[in-house]
């Protein structure tokens, strides 16, 4: 065990010292820590507000959270397994004389540290926690640390359940039929209740149902929320056996998994080395493996000549990977905007534009245009560089339009919003679509060949908040000094929409010139 401790502090020490020579990491993280203190002072500033929200509320936020993060990561360690180790790991440490249950023992806590870390964005949130619930800095530890082993959790069944059914797809399939008869139970359980309520707000119902005493002994996410619960007016019994039932959740994992399988770390080797080719891919800038399975139907692009054979190449991708009219990340966000203007439609389109749009953010950070400046061939193509920016982009704002009459019009009749308002929910969230590709092109104009995610990300997310924002007052100010003549809600939404589009085309016409050579975006 002193080789495992060994190798452990001393990754951890390699990795301090390490930024001394990546000072754009360096700079990254104090950056991140002065926002922190910054959050962190404004909250005790401002203070709490004289009408705190239900606490319940809050609670039920965190079981939905934390469902979807562990039904995520189990599937999808069903179908190509989980991992706690590095390539390091199986070329050295699994070669050693060393106890497999110690190996286990070294990848668990490696693991749970990174659990913890993956969930520090939490800490962001202390303003809007304290402010409106009255959570305390304590309070919010909680909540960062049952996130934490929410994850660990969900790691460590994605594991062990890969290991117990590879190859076996009965058993898998029982795994899955089991874990979706569970979700639709819960969901059931607290949806029924909503649907009962009469008049415009069934959140309270739903609210309610999702704070049933039962619900605590629902595995991993019940036991989580009702951890988080008690941090802020919950029972501290809830925090007791939340924490206990995980952790004795997780030691009859282990145990499981090491006397079923003593050989358990081999059945691991092949998630590690398919992780370890994916993140190499990714530093290096190259396109990233093939999927396992390809689903293959109408062949051929179907038209194009010159620049627009790329148009064509996409817009056959995005069919092959549509769930109904959109891809499954587009379904994904677009579910969610549908079930929180259920629960909130009788506030209006205003919140749920606004909740719309903070998932547009992370749904539209990628795009297959990305990926053709990866390879030569779009830079060898004898057209102008605007023609070639212009058909990267031409299926991605296709796509952007089909998005917003897909979120916003069902999510508008859901609220009961007037024709007028739709429309103006379904342009802005356009334009919001439209900048946040425009700021995919200037990250790629400025920072095209820089392969630190975190850098480029948090380039990405600054500029897309100094450009935002400002639409954003524009259309409130506007919205609320003409709203006496004037619809305030279709007007505000439409002098977004105006910012952003010009903001967009400025930036095009900016960096009309990135496909010129491939030595401008740093390719």
């Amino acid at each position: 065990m002193k080789a495992l401790t060994y190798l452990l502090l001393t990754t951890i020490k390699n990795a301090v010292l390490e930024l001394r020579k990546k000072p754009g990491q360096l700079i990254f993280l104090l950056v991140m820590a002065g926002l922190m203190v910054f959050v962190f002072v404004t909250g005790q500033q401002v203070g709490v507000s004289d009408q705190v929200r239900d606490p319940r509320e809050l609670s039920a936020i965190l079981l939905s959270l934390y469902l979807f993060l562990f039904v995520i990561a189990v599937f999808q360690g069903l179908s190509s397994g989980a991992t706690f180790y590095s390539m390091a790991d199986v070329n050295l440490l699994f070669q050693t004389p060393i106890v497999p249950r110690r190996i286990l023992l070294y990848g668990l806590l490696r693991q749970m540290g990174t659990s913890l870390l993956v969930g520090v964005f939490l800490l962001f949130q202390y303003t809007t926690f304290h402010v409106q619930y009255g959570v305390t800095i304590g309070g919010l530890l909680v909540i960062l640390l049952t996130y934490g082993v929410t994850i660990f959790c969900a790691q460590l069944t994605s594991m062990g359940i890969y290991t117990l059914t590879s190859g076996s797809d009965r058993r898998k399939t029982a795994v899955k039929a089991v874990m979706i008869l569970l979700c639709a139970a819960l969901g059931l359980w607290i949806v029924i209740p909503a649907l009962r309520v009469a008049g415009n707000h069934p959140l309270q119902a739903a609210i309610a149902a999702a704070d049933a005493p039962w619900i605590a002994f629902f595995p991993v996410a019940g036991w989580m929320k009702s951890a988080a619960a008690a941090a802020f007016g919950g029972s501290p019994w809830y925090l007791l056996s939340g924490f206990g039932l995980a952790i004795l959740y997780c030691v009859l994992f282990v145990v499981l998994v090491t006397r079923v399988r003593a050989d358990f770390y081999e059945d691991v080797l092949k998630a590690t080395e398919v992780s370890f080719n994916a993140l190499t891919a990714k530093k290096e800038g190259r396109v990233e493996m093939a999927p396992t399975h390809v689903k293959v139907g109408k062949t051929g692009l179907g038209g194009g000549w010159g620049a627009s054979v790329f148009y064509y190449k996409h817009r056959l991708e995005a069919r092959r990977g549509r769930v109904l009219l959109l891809d499954g990340m587009g379904m994904l966000m677009a579910a969610c905007a549908w079930i929180f203007a259920f629960f909130l439609r009788g506030e209006g389109m205003v919140p749920i534009f606004a909740f719309a749009t903070y998932l547009q953010v992370f749904s539209t950070m990628t795009g297959r245009w990305i990926r053709e400046l990866i390879l030569p061939y779009i830079y060898l193509l004898p057209e102008s560089p605007t023609r070639k920016l212009w058909m990267l982009c031409r299926q991605n704002i296709s796509k952007i339009v089909l998005d917003a009459l897909v979120v916003m019009i069902p999510a508008g009749l859901i609220v009961g919003a007037a024709p007028l308002e739709i429309l103006a929910a379904v342009l802005a969230r356009t334009g919001f679509g439209l900048l946040f590709m425009a700021g995919n092109i200037l990250n790629e104009r400025i920072l095209g060949g820089l392969t630190n995610k975190l850098l480029v990300t948090f380039f990405y997310f600054l500029v897309m908040l100094v450009i935002a924002v400002p639409g954003a007052i524009l259309g409130t100010a506007v919205g609320m000094l003409l709203g006496q003549w004037l619809p305030a809600v279709p007007l505000g939404l439409g002098v977004t929409f105006l910012w952003n589009l010009g903001c967009s085309a400025l930036i095009l016409y900016l960096c009309r010139n990135l496909l010129e050579c491939a030595e401008l975006s740093g390719r």
